[in-house]
């Protein structure tokens, strides 16, 4: 697992470098233009509650400034939950539950009331709406794929991404199921790769890349991203050369990080209803599935940027396999 000074990470909004010393560093340096995006991390790793202190790296040095803006943590010597899946044998799984229990009691205990309506219109039809129609732009090649009223894909044929949108939210019965006027303050980007585990350590898990302290969510946003990356394999997309040391004969890299992801789906679905119960927010992960598919469809012009228009499609079809699951949730609560 130990890695050499220099850079670790390159990524289109920042850089991360290891650091040596008697206490190794991990330094986050914004790239141009995402300076207020590291500025906002900043700004909550700086003002963290004791409760939370845990669950995020310890702020150790930092410097914001309008054309330049870094931070440095304690560098964590251990994987990501995506590396964590391309295991066998990871043991990952059998702490989860523990996991999204601290966030639903600690990170979604602070909440606000909002606006309903603008909430969801806003974050979860105007935004992956928008960004679908910026790709069909820049992809002309597309626009009908964007825009059919119905497209195939390898579960079998369903709406194309707009219908599938506009449908949804001219439906009552469906839309009932999602609105929410309650925000709390959430990660934002709570994905396999931004979690980090190390069963050795008091706090098992280390949360990276939280969005900042501007971000107040429905909770169903923070879960439709692990969803994203459980359901959808958002992280398969995006590097599709997954390896694993397997210990299974006969089960590829990715089946192993599939099933594992399966596996973690499970638990947080059972996490989700246990939550619902308590807290009486019954439509919680029906909810958590919708946000999931928004996120899919936002995530399409990231896709494109980085690895062009076959992996924008296969972001948005794996979005649209998820309506399956969506709908069945839906039925079952309808007759529940």
């Amino acid at each position: 697992m130990q890695r050499s000074p220099g850079i670790i990470y390159q990524g289109p909004q920042s850089q991360i470098f290891l650091i040596e010393g008697n206490i190794p560093r991990a330094r986050k340096v914004a790239a141009h233009g995402a300076e207020h995006e590291v500025a906002d991390q900043i700004e909550f790793l700086s003002c963290l509650p004791a409760r939370l202190a845990s669950l995020f790296p310890p702020l150790l040095s930092f410097s914001k400034a309008a054309t330049s803006s870094w931070y440095e943590t304690p560098y964590y010597d251990c994987r990501t939950l995506r590396d964590e899946f391309s295991l066998p044998a990871t043991t990952a799984l059998d702490f989860l539950p523990e996991l999204f229990q601290v966030i639903s009691n600690n990170l979604h205990s602070v909440r606000a009331f909002i606006s309903e309506h603008d909430y969801i219109k806003s974050t979860y039809f105007l935004r992956p709406r928008k960004r679908l129609l910026e790709l069909a732009k820049q992809y002309p090649k597309i626009n009908s794929y964007i825009h059919a009223s119905s497209v195939q894909t390898p579960s079998g044929e369903t709406r194309g991404p707009i219908e599938w949108l506009n449908h949804f939210e001219d439906t009552e019965s469906q839309m009932n199921f999602v609105t929410s006027s309650l925000v709390v303050s959430t990660h934002g980007q709570l994905g396999l790769s931004h979690i980090l585990f190390d069963e050795n350590k008091r706090s098992r898990f280390i949360l990276l890349d939280v969005n900042g302290v501007h971000r107040n969510f429905d909770v169903a946003y923070d879960w439709g991203k692990v969803l994203q990356c459980t359901v959808c394999l958002y992280d398969s997309i995006l590097q599709p050369d997954i390896n694993s040391i397997s210990d299974q004969p006969g089960k590829s890299a990715s089946e192993v990080f599939a099933l594992n992801c399966t596996k973690a789906t499970a638990i947080l679905e059972e996490h989700l209803r246990e939550q619902a119960s308590v807290t009486g927010d019954r439509s919680l992960l029906v909810r958590s599935y919708f946000a999931c598919i928004s996120h899919m469809f936002s995530s399409s012009t990231y896709c494109a940027k980085i690895g062009g228009i076959e992996m924008a499609i296969r972001c948005i079809e794996a979005g649209l396999e998820a309506t399956a699951r969506l709908d069945t949730l839906i039925g079952v609560a309808q007759n529940g």
